[in-house]
């Protein structure tokens, strides 16, 4: 009997290469696009860091310098931010913002990676002398660089897709490791948390799956952030906890016809855009959150951990009282998941999805309501509302993911050759079906 002769898997660091290739290159493409833009974010954070480094106070007044208008702007971070920013001072302004951008890409191309369809795991022939999923996760980074999300994030110089790697990373790693046991699942959530508080969603999530052990390294991991923020910079962190904490909505506020403009994709934004008062906003917001925990459980319940976490995430962006278009980075892998874990209809309905992305649908919106002409303002509105209704959408169909066959009247077909992986973040997933994960985090059957 003849033995199949399996090709050998190209070197990783090729495949590496490749990968890095395509993030530096998809930095670069992002900043082309939006050269009139300046990464204000990130100046922000650099400049917040350095002041803090130099024995000042980022909360006692606003930041002023490179890129940032004469009025100045905020820094609305928790103090271990700054210290945890503080390697983008290492660098000259113009190289610390590019390499910033090739990070963000980075973090991107590892949560895709962490989410990846089971065929990535599969032997393939190489193309080019590279395997197939590097070679598929690159050609994503291009395109993905070229989306409204993404582009607008590198533009900013925003920091949300380092987050969502930081957090998809953590969920999807195995405590069965070397760097498991000195540092558990749940730890590198809980330092997002202590950068940027919208992170803090994923307890309510890990409590309502009763994951406690994750919710308490996640806490255990914030405080333990917290604390270093606190020994580094101790007057400052007593005076963000003792007045600045409680005043940061007042801190970000904007004028009303930016709160409720289409940039803004939160609930609030919404509410505010048909002039609902503050506290509808605010009892929509929650009752969504709510809904999109139960749902989040529902994945849970059905395709496992890590896509409960995508779908929370899409939540936690969309009940955030300003959710400007670049911080939807988590509606990215869940579009994916839905395409890789789907039948044929249901491709069809993650391409629908993900086509929003590169609709640029808020600038398109301003566009069509500045003509103040009748007949483009149902196009306007739609356009206004269709990123928020694309992550509601997504989040519903995460949930719904193993019933959409009977749903829409098709049958998945499972694929022999696809087995689940066993590296605790994934699952097995064949064409068109969905495999329960293996593995601790598991969800019950």
């Amino acid at each position: 009997m003849s033995r199949a002769v399996e090709e050998p898997r190209a070197p990783l660091w090729r495949d590496g290469a490749l990968v890095l290739a395509a993030c530096a290159l998809g930095a670069l493409v992002g900043e082309r696009l939006t050269s009139t833009v300046k990464p204000v974010d990130f100046q922000v954070y650099r400049i917040g860091a350095q002041t803090a480094l130099a024995g000042g106070d980022v909360y006692a007044h606003w930041l002023h310098g490179l890129d940032i208008a004469p009025t100045g702007l905020p820094f609305t971070y928790p103090p271990f931010a700054a210290l945890f920013l503080l390697p983008t001072t290492w660098f000259p302004p113009a190289v610390a913002a590019l390499l910033w951008s090739v990070l963000a890409m980075a973090c991107l191309a590892v949560s895709l990676h962490v989410a990846r369809p089971a065929w990535a795991d599969l032997p393939s022939p190489k193309l080019a002398g590279f395997s197939r999923w590097p070679l598929c996760l690159a050609g994503l980074l291009l395109v993905l660089s070229l989306s409204d999300v993404v582009n607008q994030h590198l533009a900013y110089g925003q920091i949300n897709l380092l987050l969502m790697g930081m957090c998809l990373v953590d969920v999807a790693r195995s405590d069965d490791t070397r760097l498991g046991r000195w540092l558990p699942k749940g730890t590198l959530i809980g330092v997002a948390v202590a950068v940027k508080l919208f992170p803090v969603f994923f307890v309510a999530l890990f409590l309502l799956l009763r994951q406690f052990r994750l919710a308490l390294w996640t806490v255990g991991g914030a405080l333990a952030a917290t604390a270093a923020g606190f020994l580094a910079f101790p007057e400052m962190s007593t005076r963000f906890f003792r007045t600045t904490f409680w005043g940061l909505s007042d801190s970000v506020a904007f004028a009303p016809e930016m709160f409720a403009s289409p940039g803004n994709a939160s609930v609030q934004g919404a509410v505010a855009f048909f002039g609902g008062p503050h506290w509808l906003g605010s009892a929509c917001a929650a009752a969504v959150g709510a809904a999109g925990l139960w749902l989040a459980r529902t994945t849970y319940r059905t395709t496992g951990l890590l896509h409960a976490v995508v779908s929370a995430g899409v939540t936690a962006t969309v009940i955030t009282p300003a959710s400007w278009i670049h911080r939807a980075v988590f509606f990215i892998p869940a579009v994916l998941i839905l395409y890789w874990n789907g039948n044929l209809s249901q491709r069809r309905v993650a391409l629908a999805l993900g086509a929003v992305l590169f609709l640029w649908c808020p600038s398109l919106a301003n566009m069509l309501a500045a003509t103040h002409q009748p007949v483009l303002a149902p196009a306007a509105f739609v356009l206004r509302f269709a990123q928020q209704a694309a992550e509601f959408v997504v989040v519903v169909l995460l949930a719904r993911l193993p019933g959409m066959a009977r749903w829409t009247g098709e049958q998945s077909q499972p694929d022999p050759s696809a087995s689940p992986r066993g590296d605790g973040g994934g699952c097995g997933r064949g064409r068109g079906a969905v495999v329960r994960c293996g593995g601790p985090d598991a969800a019950p059957a």
